[in-house]
């Protein structure tokens, strides 16, 4: 995933619009989910101590499981230096 796309999804992943902001969350979540990349779990990583809704972190949650490339595992393991995450703790 390239950078703009990244930042796009990122600045949708935190959208405060009261009618359609979950649903746009969500969509922005699976979007990253579904790519897959290091950009991308790196944001639904970070997504996990900064985000407030449940269905966003479940998202968010099964997305860094299924990581298995050394890339991206490497970004979750970033995060996790930077802010101590309990779930990405228990993960790692």
């Amino acid at each position: 995933m390239d950078k703009r796309r990244a930042r796009r999804l990122t600045t949708q992943l935190y959208f405060e619009f009261p009618l359609l902001g979950g649903w746009w969350r969500r969509w922005a979540a699976q979007e990253l989910a579904r790519d897959g990349t290091a950009n991308a779990l790196t944001v639904l990583a970070q997504a996990l101590y900064l985000h407030w809704e449940k269905s966003v972190l479940e998202i968010a949650q099964q997305a860094i499981l299924k990581a298995d490339t050394p890339d991206c595992i490497d970004a979750v393991c970033k995060v996790w230096s930077e802010n101590r995450h309990a779930w990405l703790a228990q993960l790692i």
